[in-house]
């Protein structure tokens, strides 16, 4: 009864693992997409700030 418990707990624990590391991936890859929108924000502010401190008409 008792190894049969364990033996359960032991493929949740398992299944929470691969869970946690998919999750972990996924966080990588958004931290990534964050930081390259970022770059992107930025730039689109300079561009931005440099056609309201000199509009070409």
């Amino acid at each position: 009864m008792l190894e049969k418990r364990i033996k359960e707990l032991e493929k949740k624990i398992s299944v929470v693992e691969q869970l946690n590391l998919s999750l972990e991936s996924k966080v990588e890859c958004l931290q990534g997409e964050v930081k390259e929108l970022r770059k992107e924000k930025t730039r689109l502010e300079s561009i931005l700030s440099q056609f309201i401190s000199n509009p070409s008409h």
